[in-house]
C-alpha cells in the first residue's frame, strides 16, 4: 500500500506551500490518520509534532490559544520557528478554529494539518474563522483506480488506461472483474480493502457502520428519535439509495415526525453519509421538479446497513449500486455540479454533469448494451447536448446522435479515469 496514491495527496501538500492551513474532512475509516503520518513524512527534514487528540491524557492543553502555544514551546516551536503541526480528531475540540487562526497570524512559518470527521461539529466550526487562510479538502472512500493501486494491482490500472475500444477491454474484462465486483460489494473503506478473509471484511464494515453511522452520527441529532427508529431510517436511507426521496414514506415507515426526517436527513448530508441530488429541468411541465434523488456515500457501507453481502449476479439491486459507483467518482471533481433528470411519465437519465462548458446526461447500465436509450436520444434533442455517456458492463465505443458525441464505457473503465473522461 502506498498512500502516495491517493488522489488528493499532491493537492494537499500544494495547498500547504500556500495556505499554510488545510483542512482534512470525512468518515470515520476513509484514511484521513495515514494521510496526516504521510505529509508529516513527506516534512521530515523541519520541525514537526504529531498530536492525536483522542490520545491524549490531558485535553486542556488544547483549551485555549496560551495553552496550546504554551504546550507547543514545551516542543520547541517558536514564533519564528519553521514548522509543521499534524492535529488529527479535531472534532473534539470546539473552539479549534479560532486557536489555530490565532496561531497563524503569530506564528508567520507554522503550517498546520488538522483532520477529523466531517460532522456539523467540526464544519461549522471550520467555517467561522480563518476565511482565506485555509483549504479544506474532503477524504472521500477509495475511488477505483486507487483501490487497484492498494490491493497491489497498478499493472492492470495500467492496462486499462491504454484500453480504447470493446475488443481491447473483452482481453482484460475476466481480470478486471475479479476485482471490480469485490468493489462493487465491499466498497472504498481503506482497511476494508486491505482485509483478504471475506468474512473478516464484512466484520469491518459492520464495525465501521456501527461507529461511524449508528453512534457518531446520532449523537447530533434530536434525542426525541429513538434507537430503533433512527435505524430503520438509516436502513431505509440505504434501500432507498438510487431513488427519489419521499419525505412522507420515511415518516410514516419509521414513525418519526415529518420536521424530525428533514432534521436526520441534513445530520447525514452534513456527515458525508449521504447526497441528495436536485432534478434538472428546463421545461417543468414534463420534469419533476420536487423530488430530489438519495445516494449514499459507499456501496459496502450500503451492503452493510442492508445486510446483504450477495454477489451481482445473485441479486437484484446491482443497477442502484452501480449508480452509487458513479455518482461517487464523480462527485469527487472539483467545480462541477451533479443532478438527476426524470419526466412526470417515468423517462430518466440517472445523472446530469453541469461543468463551466458543458451538460452532460450520464446513464448507468448493469447490463452491456450498444443501442442509445429513448430517454437519452429525447435528452440529446431537447438541451442541445454535446457529449452523452452510457456506462454500462462491457461496450467500449462512440456514436453520434444531432451532433452529440454518445460514449458507451464499461464501469471499470469510467470509474479508473471519471476525471479524465468528464473533463476532456
Amino acid at each position: 500500500m502506498d498512500l502516495k496514491h491517493r488522489n488528493n495527496i499532491n493537492d494537499i501538500l500544494i495547498s500547504l506551500q500556500n495556505k499554510r492551513w488545510s483542512i482534512i474532512i470525512g468518515p470515520m475509516k476513509t484514511g484521513k490518520t495515514s494521510i496526516l503520518k504521510l505529509i508529516q513524512e513527506e516534512y521530515s527534514g523541519i520541525k514537526n509534532i504529531f498530536i492525536d487528540i483522542e490520545s491524549l491524557d490531558d485535553m486542556t492543553i488544547l483549551g485555549n490559544y496560551k495553552t496550546f502555544t504554551d504546550y507547543l514551546r514545551l516542543n520547541g516551536f517558536e514564533k519564528n520557528t519553521k514548522g509543521l503541526i499534524l492535529l488529527d480528531e479535531v472534532q473534539h475540540i470546539e473552539n479549534i478554529s479560532s486557536i489555530i487562526k490565532t496561531l497563524i497570524d503569530n506564528y508567520p512559518k507554522i503550517m498546520v494539518v488538522m483532520s477529523g470527521s466531517s460532522s456539523i461539529g467540526i464544519l461549522k466550526n471550520i467555517k467561522q474563522s480563518g476565511a482565506g487562510r485555509k483549504r479544506v479538502f474532503n477524504i472521500p472512500p477509495l475511488e477505483f483506480n486507487e483501490f487497484l493501486n492498494f490491493i497491489g494491482m497498478d499493472t492492470l490500472l495500467k492496462k486499462l488506461n491504454k484500453v480504447k475500444n470493446t475488443n481491447d477491454f473483452e482481453l482484460l474484462a475476466n481480470e478486471t472483474y475479479n476485482c471490480f465486483n469485490e468493489y462493487q460489494l465491499f466498497g472504498g473503506m481503506p482497511e476494508v480493502s486491505l482485509i483478504k478473509n471475506i468474512d473478516e471484511k464484512i466484520t469491518e464494515l459492520n464495525e465501521i457502520t456501527k461507529s461511524y453511522i449508528l453512534y457518531d452520527i446520532r449523537q447530533y441529532i434530536n434525542k426525541s428519535i429513538n434507537i430503533v427508529n433512527f435505524n430503520k431510517f438509516i436502513r431505509l436511507a440505504a434501500l432507498n439509495s438510487g431513488n427519489l426521496f419521499q419525505i412522507s414514506k420515511f415518516s410514516q415507515e419509521c414513525n418519526i415526525k415529518r420536521r424530525e426526517v428533514e432534521e436526520l436527513i441534513y445530520v447525514l448530508e452534513a456527515g458525508g453519509v449521504i447526497s441528495l441530488l436536485e432534478p434538472f429541468y428546463r421545461n417543468k411541465k414534463k420534469s419533476i421538479v420536487k423530488s430530489k434523488k438519495i445516494v449514499i456515500y459507499d456501496s459496502g457501507i450500503r451492503n452493510a446497513l442492508i445486510r446483504d453481502f450477495r454477489e451481482g449476479g445473485l441479486r437484484n439491486d446491482i443497477g442502484f449500486v452501480n449508480e452509487i459507483l458513479v455518482y461517487n467518482h464523480i462527485r469527487n471533481i472539483s467545480n462541477i455540479d451533479i443532478q438527476f433528470y426524470r419526466t412526470k411519465n417515468g423517462s430518466e437519465i440517472d445523472f446530469v454533469v453541469n461543468t463551466n462548458r458543458d451538460t452532460i446526461p450520464i446513464e448507468v447500465k448493469s447490463g452491456s448494451i450498444n443501442k442509445i436509450p429513448k430517454a437519452m436520444l429525447n435528452f440529446i434533442k431537447e438541451n442541445d447536448i454535446k457529449k452523452a455517456i452510457i456506462v454500462n458492463k462491457n461496450i467500449y465505443e462512440k456514436k453520434t446522435y444531432l451532433g452529440a458525441s454518445v460514449y458507451f464505457i464499461p464501469i471499470p473503465i469510467f470509474v479508473s479515469k471519471v476525471k479524465e473522461i468528464i473533463r476532456n
